[in-house]
């Protein structure tokens, strides 16, 4: 093996690299969605270090003892997976409130980095890549929702008319949300996403 494998390998076994995994992964299977305490869990590389994979936590993921020896043995794991009516990594459940949470952050109430937390996204994860997130805004008819408030540094000295955020929808009415908590309405030309 090269070195750069080797330096992987050893990151991956290092005691402060394990809790990093173990805090922002947890300590649930992805497979079969048991929870397992103390070292019952395994952290497993989707695509393996010896074949160009790397130590990212998008890369890796906890499996329970008996789903990483399927994941590793010649078994079929996808017969094991639809067996049990599940297969691949879950999609991430959103909190109860998740929808009051984009809510305040698409008026411009709560910043990006809160709603982040609100909504227990980790690590380098974005809204944008959460899969209720996309649903919530086609739900809503919104085409594009852009909030300033990680981007102003004072909130409290801003102009009254300062925008926080707007929100354009698909037939092109637009709500601009300013710091004194006025709301514009207006009408725009919406432009085609690229392919």
């Amino acid at each position: 093996m090269n070195s750069r494998y080797d330096e992987l390998k050893y990151e991956f076994k290092s005691p402060s690299f394990r809790q990093k995994m173990k805090e922002q992964l947890g300590n649930v299977c992805v497979n079969c969605h048991c929870e397992k305490e103390g070292g019952l869990i395994n952290y497993h590389h989707i695509v393996p270090l010896a074949l160009g994979g790397t130590n990212n936590m998008s890369n890796i993921v906890p499996l329970c003892k008996e789903c990483h020896y399927h994941a590793h043995s010649s078994r079929d794991i996808n017969k094991l997976y639809h067996s049990k009516n599940i297969g691949g990594r879950p999609r991430i459940v959103p909190p109860d409130n998740y929808k009051e949470v984009l809510n305040d952050y698409m008026c411009g109430k709560i910043s990006q980095k809160r709603c982040k937390i609100l909504l227990r996204i980790r690590g380098k994860n974005k809204l944008t890549d959460m899969i209720y997130y996309k649903d919530y805004l086609d739900e809503l008819g919104v085409h594009t929702c852009r909030n300033h408030l990680d981007h102003i540094s004072e909130r409290d000295n801003m102009p009254p008319n300062r925008v926080i955020s707007y929100i354009v929808y698909q037939d092109g009415r637009k709500e601009t949300f300013l710091a004194n908590g006025e709301i514009l309405s207006s009408k725009v030309e919406i432009k085609k996403k690229r392919k």
